[in-house]
């Protein structure tokens, strides 16, 4: 081998699995159809485990139920939100993986056929929007799936034109350069969604063409590596919890498919972080049954799917354990999650046979870092007290995907109450709509111009009122965890280069009840501090340093010491725009002081029951 060969393989090694390094083999003879995660001999299995096992049973008849209103829906029909079809992409997922499970259950026809219009409404569709890759990338798995797991009930003709469908409005799309450098060349959701779509595709559609399919499939397995790769060393996931449950689905049904079509992943998931992530996930669901909700990432499920497929494969019951005690306070929430998810069809599938789910659990540990390009730390008092103490802390840098200027920002919850909240994200499509630049992360961007994005109106700090340093990241630093007192410190020194000449923020849980923020500030020149935290609590003045938070029955009061001359103010939080979205019910706190230069300055924020 030359060398030039050498240098080729040893680049493109970190891409390749463990398993081979050359293209899937077009030679394969994959399982007749159905062939994608469950066999016809396995749901006998799946039956059983409905019959037996609490958690599967509750799911089957949510999913059930949900086929039945999907009955007497009219089928979707291609329509435009902007520049996106997504909705109706996911609606099409959803509905067609619900119905398909539920044929395959039942046998009633009436669910199969309902499919089947489903489908062939979508493939009349002139296109799938391939501008808008992931709208292109979710129809195609929705067809998908229905074409194998009700192969046996379409005809011929409907086999063809649905696989035709799927090859012309998603497959050629995928290997267009106009198309697919969108998903391709990216290291986040975008990228796992699309080759998992595209990879399952190609598995459903083997025998069509099998040397494209080889092709299509060997890319998704080398170029979903990529994001994969981001879950190390910990198994944080940038985007946050919500995307980690988007992008992390699809890359985990492929995984699956792969396992279930080909009997291997291509060490997949043996990728470093990736296993461990499913704990990043449990970690940020908090006692109240909320999320540590950072950056775009939403309200994600409380159980998704890919939940059972991490417990069947590390076989770590406290990664349900959490989610499951939810569920006595959460269940209306958790149904109408299984009812309206892409993947929920899985969980009976995935669950077969488990006999641990429902198993008491040692609680996860009390203080819990999660390393990466947006390093998180989580201190709590319990997993399993819905009144117990919770703290979020997050740092990294607000220049990676769906990133927000949040380093340094904690969350804080207890007695059943998030005292301190993250205000969430935008609507993408009414700023695209309107010609602003919403995915610019550069310093100038007007990304950084709206409300909920910037450091003003998260739970971290500005100085001059100016905006945190977008090519600055932030590492985890020391950390303490005893009974009495657990702490994260953090440098956040490089987002407010310029600013000042240096600030450590240290985060505590105190005595298993109250947060404390210590802020260590060195200036370089004169400025004004505005020490920022947004809540839902009524808030009322007691000094110029002390506020009475109240929420219905539960109160706590925040004090502020170190700084002479502090003082906090309070507002309403009014978006910048009319058209941002609306914030009801939720306050701005700033406490603000004037300081000197060249001066070190202790800043200590406190939670407690008394002033």
């Amino acid at each position: 081998m030359n060398r030039i060969s050498i240098l080729i393989l040893v680049l493109l090694f970190p891409f390749m699995g463990k398993a081979q390094i050359n293209e899937v083999s077009a030679n394969l003879r994959l399982h007749d159809h159905p062939r994608l995660f469950l066999y016809d001999e396995d749901l006998e299995n799946v039956r059983n485990s409905v019959n037996s096992n609490t958690l599967v049973a509750e799911v089957h008849r949510q999913l059930i139920s949900k086929a039945n209103m999907i009955l007497e829906q009219s089928t979707n029909k291609k329509r435009m939100e902007g520049r996106r079809m997504l909705a109706v992409s996911t609606d099409n997922l959803n509905r067609i993986f619900i119905l398909s499970y539920a044929y395959r259950m039942t046998e009633d026809s009436r669910y199969s056929d309902r499919a089947r219009e489903e489908m062939l409404e979508a493939a009349s569709f002139d296109d799938w929007n391939p501008s808008h890759i992931l709208d292109t990338g979710e129809m195609t798995l929705a067809l998908v799936i229905g074409y194998d797991w009700l192969y046996n009930k379409l005809s011929a003709d409907d086999r063809r034109t649905i696989a035709r469908a799927i090859t012309s409005k998603g497959l050629d799309p995928s290997e267009n350069d106009a198309y697919n450098r969108s998903f391709i060349q990216q290291d986040h959701n975008i990228n796992q969604v699309c080759n998992a779509s595209f990879g399952i595709a190609a598995i459903a559609l083997w025998e069509n063409d099998k040397r494209r399919a080889a092709r299509i499939l060997s890319r998704s397995i080398q170029h979903v590596r990529m994001p994969m790769r981001n879950y190390a060393p910990d198994g944080a996931y940038a985007e946050g919890p919500g995307y980690w449950e988007y992008g992390t689905s699809f890359n985990v049904a492929f995984i699956a498919a792969l396992e279930k079509a080909l009997s291997t992943d291509y060490g997949l998931s043996e990728t470093p972080g990736f296993l461990a992530s499913a704990r990043f996930y449990a970690c940020m669901i908090t006692p109240s049954g909320n999320t540590f909700n950072y950056g775009d990432g939403g309200s994600p499920p409380l159980l998704p799917p890919s939940l059972i497929w991490f417990h069947g494969k590390t076989h770590d019951s406290s990664l349900l354990a959490h989610a499951l005690s939810l569920y006595p306070q959460h269940g209306t929430t958790i149904r109408r999650q299984w009812r309206n998810g892409r993947f929920a069809p899985l969980i009976p599938v995935w669950a077969a046979g488990m006999d641990n789910m429902e198993k008491p659990a040692e609680e996860l540990s009390s203080l819990d870092c999660f390393r990466g390009d947006q390093s998180v730390c989580v201190m709590r008092s319990s997993r399993t007290d819905p009144d117990g103490a919770y703290v979020g802390v997050k740092l990294g840098t607000p220049s990676y995907a769906h990133a927000h200027m949040d380093v340094g920002s904690f969350i804080y919850e207890y007695q059943g109450v998030r005292w301190a909240l993250d205000p969430g994200s935008e609507t993408y499509n009414t700023f695209e709509q309107r010609g602003i630049d919403f995915w610019n992360y550069r310093q100038d961007s007007p990304r950084w111009r709206i409300y909920r994005h910037d450091n003003l109106h998260h739970n971290t700090l500005s100085f001059g009122q100016q905006l945190q340093i977008v090519s600055g990241k932030v590492l985890i630093g020391d950390t303490t965890d005893s009974p009495l007192r657990k702490t994260v410190a953090a440098d956040l020194t490089p987002v407010y280069a310029g600013q000042v000449k240096s600030l450590r923020r240290t985060v505590s849980l105190e005595d298993g009840k109250f947060c404390r923020v210590v802020d260590e500030i060195h200036t370089d020149g004169s400025t004004v501090l505005s020490w920022n935290m947004m809540t839902a609590a009524t808030v009322e003045r007691i000094s110029d340093t002390t506020l009475k938070l109240s929420s219905g029955q539960r109160q706590l009061f925040l004090k502020a010491s170190g700084i002479r001359g502090a003082s906090w103010t309070f507002s309403e939080a009014k978006p910048y725009q009319a058209y941002e979205r609306p914030n009801p019910g939720i306050t701005e706190l700033h406490l603000t002081a004037a300081l000197q230069p060249q001066t070190a300055y202790t800043l200590t924020v406190a939670f407690a029951d008394e002033p």
